[in-house]
């Protein structure tokens, strides 16, 4: 399916030309990386496509500036060779940017001329080095981006845990309320501090045993 796309595009840039101009205003420099390098898409079969693909771009890119001096044919091809082996890990996509990044002078502006030194000495590594940096980027936000997603997860599942911890603390004291009024219901004061001295010696009963303690108060006698 991605050799598919890719063999649309050397499409488009072989049959197309004036549609190129669109697919790059709408390329984005981190859409690279979902896309199959030239290596894989133009091979056996598919190589003279991949070579007159990355030819056409070339021609294309050289064709956009005005200088006097022209490479020659043989010049262009060389570049082209010299572009599909040091690109062989890359996309037609990354080409197609290079040479838009390029042309708009973001690797330096070429006051002479253009030739292969410049493209594959100079302003290539230019763009590879941007593109390993905008990936060291993409892992590290993804890392943090998951890091947040699981410190929120932990953050929800301690507030449920307080939250259900707070309801069985408040339906365990309504419940020794009710257990201490039906036991003092109809005591004395005597046997009021029996019940008191009773929970106290119960590890369980202590906690509430100033439920009994309040009692004191209504039971004087």
């Amino acid at each position: 399916m991605k050799q598919q796309k890719a063999l649309h595009i050397s499409k488009i840039v072989l049959q197309q030309p004036n549609e190129l101009g669109t697919l790059e205003r709408k390329l984005q420099p981190t859409d690279v990386f979902s896309k199959p390098t030239l290596g894989e898409v133009y091979k056996g079969p598919f190589s003279s496509v991949g070579y007159k693909t990355v030819f056409s771009l070339t021609n294309r890119f050289l064709d956009g500036f005005g200088f006097a001096t022209k490479l020659s044919e043989a010049q262009k091809q060389i570049i082209t060779s010299d572009l599909l082996e040091a690109c062989k890990y890359e996309s037609l996509e990354d080409l197609i940017l290079f040479f838009k990044n390029a042309r708009n002078g973001l690797y330096g502006v070429a006051k002479k001329g253009v030739d292969g030194n410049t493209i594959l000495g100079d302003w290539l590594p230019q763009y590879l080095e941007a593109k390993t940096l905008l990936r060291e980027q993409m892992v590290s936000h993804k890392k943090d981006l998951h890091l947040t997603m699981v410190t929120d997860k932990a953050k929800t599942i301690e507030t449920y845990k307080k939250h259900y911890e707070q309801k069985a603390v408040k339906k365990k004291y309504e419940k020794m309320t009710k257990l201490a009024n039906e036991a003092t219901k109809n005591c004395d004061r005597q046997m009021l501090e029996d019940l008191i001295m009773t929970w106290e010696r119960s590890v369980e009963l202590r906690p509430y045993v100033r439920l009994l303690i309040v009692k004191r108060k209504e039971i004087r006698k």
